[in-house]
């Protein structure tokens, strides 16, 4: 984050004993929820460019791995979910 960047002023004003890598580690967990879902996309339309060949593989890895943390992200927090003891193979069924 550069030191002149208004929304980092804004940051350091209400907290002056913040370092400019604490704010900047706090924006980034503060804004990457809203930020995942547009770089899907981005990556999705550089898959279809031939200009970005040289990394459709690498986009396409990228894209098939997060599949599987999207649907977490993506799922309702309240939904059951289950516990698998994995010693006697039994299951429970838990809201954490």
């Amino acid at each position: 984050m550069k030191s002149d960047n208004e929304l980092y002023a804004d940051w350091k004003s209400m907290c002056p004993e913040l370092t400019p890598a604490l704010c900047e580690e706090m924006l980034v967990e503060l804004m990457y929820p809203r930020m995942l879902e547009p770089a899907r996309a981005i990556l999705a339309r550089m898959l279809a460019n031939p200009a970005y060949s040289t990394l459709h593989e690498s986009i396409y890895d990228a894209l098939v791995k997060d599949n599987v943390l999207r649907a977490g992200r993506n799922a309702d927090p309240r939904r059951a979910r289950l516990d698998i003891n994995t010693e006697t193979g039994e299951v429970k069924e838990t809201r954490h």
